[in-house]
């Protein structure tokens, strides 16, 4: 798979993210009438929000912006790592608590771990390196 495919595959399993993320707002918003309306408004802004700014990085990086690949390198390895610290934390406080809202929470942030950890595996990988030559 060329640089540019796996670039493309990691921004579209961004805005999949978006997506599900924004779905998770709406439930983890709560079910009255009232807060699921104000749940279903932020989720669609923070969604489209998370578009835009997935389509303006996605497109820097298929324009082999340098500038780009290496800010999202250090927010990528950073984020990554406190994200999975931040889900084993949750995680122990859900055995003291027994919260299933904490245990949401965990699954959350594991999995934005790993959408981290993914973006700065695939802007390390050789073929990504050789497009932006």
């Amino acid at each position: 798979m060329s640089g540019r495919a796996k670039i493309e595959k990691l921004t579209h399993a961004w805005y999949g993210f978006a997506l599900f993320s924004g779905l998770m707002s709406v439930l983890g918003g709560g079910f009255g009438p009232v807060s699921l309306v104000i749940s279903i408004f932020f989720a669609v802004l923070s969604t489209a929000f998370s578009f835009f700014v997935t389509f303006l990085l996605g497109r820097a990086l298929l324009h082999k912006s340098g500038l780009t690949r290496l800010v999202l390198l250090f927010l990528s390895a950073i984020l990554g790592v406190v994200s999975v610290l931040a889900s084993f934390k949750l995680v122990g406080r859900f055995f003291g608590d027994w919260s299933l809202g904490l245990l949401m929470q965990a699954a959350m942030s594991a999995l934005v771990g790993y959408m981290q950890l993914r973006s700065f595996a695939v802007l390390r990988d050789r073929d990504v390196r050789a497009y932006f030559g």
